[in-house]
């Protein structure tokens, strides 16, 4: 079972935190994510500008508050975020058992909460990633992750490139559906159709450029560039046939980063073979690989019962019935 963080757990977490493990690789890289910070600030804000936490809580006392989770509600979207778990695996056997018992304990508060899904981005090969999978979690793509130290000048942009704007809504959903492959749309699948561009991934609170290479009525390339605190995270979505010209405008992109001293990434899923090549080109590192995982949650909905009648012998005529002046009688009888 676990319960909603409240003021006095501010100390546990405190001392948890220093062995909890972070989960989502994108926020690790991009924020400077103190557990017992983002903990409190959550509770304080109602969760605008922090995390849900949750802490393990135990069947006696002496075990309550050994272990807690953070997810981070995705703006606009009935989704949460894992971002991070305490204790670390490497505590021994009991540490896996609580793993077990906080996620089981967030799939029921989710389904609760009216929430569709919970998703994390993990190091591919990690103890995290087997412990979720053994976990309900599965893993819809993996991903190599690529560096840029800084940012380097800016430069002129290429023909047809955009910033992306709400005419472009229609166009950026068929490019998802189009280019990504059918089993990680099923496993991403949103519930409402505004969710189904490559916008997915964007979260609130961070300053995000998009941009589209459109030809004619037809978007060939879509670029976004979330920028935070600690560097910039680039998402790229390239029809096949266009991969190979698509190096101006990653180069027009990552030029125009607000902070260039900071690093960029991107991550390259393995069905989008040679942008990694092009990112190489442009002076991009491989820093490691990563799973992008999902737990679909059975979400509880109110359901009518149809109501049975039992004890009726006979026929019954459920004819419309006429209504007249003096009364209402039947379609076979004559209605003076």
């Amino acid at each position: 079972m676990i319960r909603p963080f409240g003021l006095y757990d501010i100390l546990t977490v405190r001392q948890l935190q220093k062995g909890s493990v972070p989960l989502d690789l994108r926020r690790q890289v991009l924020y400077r994510d103190a557990p017992a910070r983002a903990a409190l600030l959550g509770f304080l804000t109602q969760y605008r500008f922090g995390p849900l936490t949750w802490m393990y809580a135990g069947r006696d006392a002496g075990r309550d508050g050994r272990a807690f989770a953070q997810v981070w509600p995705i703006a606009d979207r009935p989704d949460w975020n894992l971002s991070r778990l305490a204790p670390s695996l490497e505590d021994g056997e009991g540490a896996e058992a609580l793993w077990r018992e906080m996620l089981r304990g967030l799939v029921r508060r989710a389904a609760d909460s009216g929430v569709f899904r919970i998703f994390t981005r993990v190091e591919e090969g990690s103890d995290a990633e087997r412990v979720l999978r053994r976990n309900g979690f599965v893993a819809t793509t993996r991903q190599e992750l690529f560096v840029l130290p800084a940012a380097p000048g800016p430069v002129s942009s290429p023909k047809h490139l955009v910033p992306a704007e709400p005419r472009h809504d229609w166009a950026l959903g068929e490019l998802y559906r189009q280019v990504v492959p059918r089993f990680v749309q099923e496993a991403e699948a949103s519930f409402c159709h505004a969710c189904a561009s490559p916008r997915r991934h964007t979260l609130g609170g961070e300053a995000v450029r998009e941009y589209v290479w459109q030809d004619a009525e037809r978007v060939n390339a879509y670029f976004a560039v979330s920028t935070a605190s600690l560097g910039s995270w680039v998402e790229i979505l390239v029809r096949p046939e266009h991969r190979g010209d698509i190096m101006p405008h990653i180069r027009y992109v990552i030029g125009n980063v607000p902070t260039r001293e900071r690093p960029i990434y991107c991550p390259v899923p393995d069905y989008d073979v040679g942008v990694g090549w092009l990112l190489r080109t442009l002076g991009f590192q491989a820093v490691g690989r990563q799973a992008h995982m999902v737990m679909h949650v059975a979400a509880r909905v109110p359901v009518r019962r149809p109501l049975l009648v039992t004890g009726l012998e006979g026929s019954v005529d459920i004819r419309t019935p006429i209504g007249t002046a003096h009364g209402v009688c039947s379609g076979h009888e004559h209605c003076a």
